[in-house]
């Protein structure tokens, strides 16, 4: 569930205020322990519903619609600039 829901964090465009920025990075961690003590059925609804928004993502993508998850995803890994 965590996973899932990184990644459909990941699919929006980043935040320009660094404290949401770091709220949303971490907000996929503090869900997936806070829901470890939910019901099974809740957490497979939560994931499946994260894979179904993910499929929807890619057929708007093929429509034109730009989606952010590898800019995203790429970003995380790139080298800040200093100033």
């Amino acid at each position: 569930m965590g996973i899932t829901m990184f990644l459909q964090m990941k699919v929006n465009p980043e935040p320009a205020d660094p404290v949401q920025k770091q709220v949303f990075t971490w907000m996929p961690v503090i869900f997936t322990f806070t829901l470890g003590t939910f019901a099974s059925g809740l957490v497979i609804y939560w994931s499946w519903n994260n894979l179904c928004r993910h499929s929807a993502d890619d057929n708007h993508e093929a429509a034109g619609v730009k989606i952010e998850l590898w800019d995203n995803l790429t970003g995380m890994f790139r080298k800040k600039a200093t100033t």
